[in-house]
């Protein structure tokens, strides 16, 4: 459990995107449309650029393939880590209310950005696919994706269900992180794609903050 961050007092969760959206309710996931604004998608973006232009460089020997591909909340300067940290809350609000489970706590959040040549194949966020036993993060209940930016071609996120999720600018996809939602991202074929990824867990000693 992350401290000493000075965000102790839990934000007002609101959810207007959420209001008389029929798609919302139709689903096992979640997919919100311009759920985050644009500015702030760009601000997510440009703090990334502006950490690896600085030789920013996560090292992660379990994970070596994220190294230049993520900035951890931990490490992005105040302005920023207070954004990330009320979108977790209004991220655990959405959750709580779509699958009627909670309290629901950010685990992890990183901004990422993947480039040409990039893919994920299909997995499970706290589950191995497609048996279904624990992963080394077995205590993940919940994952979300935010997608930063549309202006690049392939990275499509898909469920092994079928279902195709693509990125659009401020949008977001969340769903439980058991291997009913294993998922994967298409290869990126130009440019990059960027994302904030939050993983969430309903056992608080594991809590980011």
């Amino acid at each position: 459990m992350g401290t000493g961050t000075g965000m102790e007092m839990v934000p007002e969760v609101k959810n207007p995107k959420i209001q008389n959206n029929q798609e919302f309710v139709m689903r096992d996931f979640i997919n919100i449309e311009n759920f985050v604004s644009d500015e702030d998608c760009q601000e997510y973006i440009d703090h990334f650029d502006d950490m690896h232009g600085d030789g920013y460089r996560r090292t992660d020997d379990d994970a070596p393939w994220f190294n230049d591909r993520v900035v951890c909340f931990t490490d992005t300067n105040p302005e920023i880590k207070k954004k990330l940290w009320q979108l977790s809350y209004s991220y655990s609000g959405v959750i709580s209310n779509f699958y009627k489970e909670g309290p629901i706590y950010p685990e992890t959040i990183n901004i990422c950005r993947w480039a040409e040549g990039d893919e994920l194949g299909l997995h499970g966020d706290a589950k191995y696919y497609p048996n279904g036993e624990d992963n080394y993060v077995y205590w993940r209940s919940h994952s979300v994706v935010t997608f930063l930016n549309s202006d690049f071609s392939g990275g499509e996120f898909y469920f092994h269900t079928g279902h195709i999720i693509e990125p659009k600018w401020g949008s977001i996809v969340g769903f439980d992180s058991s291997v009913d939602h294993a998922h994967g991202v298409k290869k990126v074929t130009e440019g990059f794609r960027y994302t904030v990824a939050m993983w969430f867990t309903m056992d608080e000693k594991y809590r980011l903050f």
